[in-house]
């Protein structure tokens, strides 16, 4: 695996000739509020008023001569900071931090691409939380490209 990580996806991808569009790559991608999607929430995620998610996850780039055949997606690492409404005090941050393989099995993380997934970056994030904050009973869907 590439232990480079590449923060700028839109650089890469103008950057990067079609000819050199293989083999594994490490991204890293921000989702914001309209694009997270928390069910089953545990009492303690009430009132939410923000949140945001950074992905952490690898492209494996299948191509030949006629360009790209296939993208295989797997989700390493998601970092959820959820921003509760504590009015009329300060609002409170909850950091919820899933890494594949560590705190959840990794069977668990769905990494789902359209038929055509291009932009190939995560574009939407589901996570069931099963009613708990333990993130060993989470269901997580990422969805790369569009819908």
């Amino acid at each position: 695996m590439n232990n480079n990580r590449i923060y700028d996806y839109n650089k890469f991808a103008y950057d990067n000739p079609r000819r050199s569009n293989r083999g594994d790559y490490a991204f890293s991608a921000k989702l914001g509020t309209t694009d997270i999607f928390l069910t089953n929430l545990p009492d303690e995620l009430s009132d939410i008023s923000n949140i945001e998610a950074i992905i952490d996850y690898s492209v494996i780039v299948s191509a030949d001569k006629e360009g790209i055949q296939k993208l295989n997606f797997l989700t390493e690492k998601i970092e959820i900071v959820v921003e509760k409404d504590k009015y009329p005090n300060d609002s409170e941050e909850i950091d919820i931090d899933i890494f594949s393989g560590q705190n959840i099995q990794p069977d668990r993380i769905n990494s789902i691409s359209s038929n055509c997934p291009i932009p190939s970056y995560p574009t939407r994030l589901e996570v069931d939380m099963q009613n708990s904050m333990n993130v060993e009973n989470f269901m997580v869907d990422v969805y790369f490209g569009e819908e």
